[in-house]
């Protein structure tokens, strides 16, 4: 479970992020950003796929699973969704 606030948090971010450089005259930008692959990567549909998926196992499994079974699920969903340069 300790992962899903960086699940959870991250794809927030990401669509924030790139809703806000959508703006105009907005202080975000993603041209010239040296976070533009990150942002574009939380906001992309393969990472957002994660983070419902990772929704529902945290409403699926808390209620039956121990912790440690929720911690392996959340870890095993935010590696195989992550982008390749994140660590």
């Amino acid at each position: 479970m300790a992962l899903a606030a960086c699940l959870l948090g991250y794809g927030e971010v990401g669509l924030w992020l790139q809703r806000e450089a959508k703006r105009p005259q907005s202080w975000a930008k993603l041209e010239d950003n040296p976070y533009k692959t990150w942002i574009e990567d939380y906001a992309g549909e393969r990472y957002q796929t994660a983070v419902k998926v990772g929704i529902g196992a945290c409403g699926n499994y808390a209620g039956s699973r121990t912790r440690q079974d929720c911690y392996y699920i959340i870890f095993t969903l935010f590696r195989a969704h992550r982008s390749p340069g994140c660590s």
